[in-house]
């Protein structure tokens, strides 16, 4: 905003779209993509192909309805920062909103309107408004995650159980067909020698 260049607003727009599943999101996303891009503007890495919403990415990997509620309170709440947001790109190009809220009315480009929405009371409300449903949202998914890994030392705390009985059983039962081999097969053989 503060710069005035368009690239970062397109950036701005285009990661609002990859979210919501308008453009096709890059491989491996999740590592670092838009700084690379920032730099010379070509992509670091290619379009996977996949269009799909993160909430449709979300809900392949099991997330739970709770949390989902916590993003829809988060995504309800971002409405006024993202308006914030949206004003402040326009002052920096001299667009203003008109009676029906679009952004027609030209002008001198606003850089102190634009910085000031940005530092406003409001934008840190919004921000404020957003970060708490976020953290219920993380700290939901961090005890559902730590359930499931105590599950699944439970489950490996019990494969090693059954795994120590099943060794023993066989130590046992090797010990038991020695015994019955020695005491019966052999036994007999050497009676028998010995008769002989």
């Amino acid at each position: 905003v503060v710069t005035g260049d368009e690239k970062y607003e397109k950036q701005y727009f285009d990661i609002l779209n990859i979210r919501g599943g308008k453009m096709p999101r890059p491989q491996n996303y999740h590592r670092i993509y838009w700084d690379l891009y920032t730099v010379d503007m070509k992509k670091p890495r290619p379009n996977s192909g996949d269009t799909i919403a993160l909430n449709d990415l979300m809900k392949q990997a099991g997330f739970t309805d709770e949390e989902f509620g916590f993003l829809k309170e988060a995504g309800d709440n971002s409405d006024g920062l993202v308006g914030l947001e949206v004003q402040a790109m326009n002052a920096v190009k001299g667009k203003f909103a008109d009676s029906s809220g679009n952004y027609t009315v030209e002008g001198e480009p606003d850089y102190k309107l634009a910085r000031e929405l940005l530092h406003s009371e409001d934008y840190h409300k919004y921000k404020s408004n957003i970060s708490v449903p976020l953290l219920k949202f993380a700290e939901s998914m961090e005890a559902r995650t730590d359930e499931s890994v105590l599950s699944s030392q439970a489950k490996a705390k019990n494969i090693g159980i059954f795994a120590i009985i099943s060794i023993a059983a066989m130590v046992i039962v090797a010990g038991i067909t020695l015994w019955i081999v020695r005491n019966r097969v052999v036994a007999a053989l050497i009676d028998m020698k010995n008769a002989m």
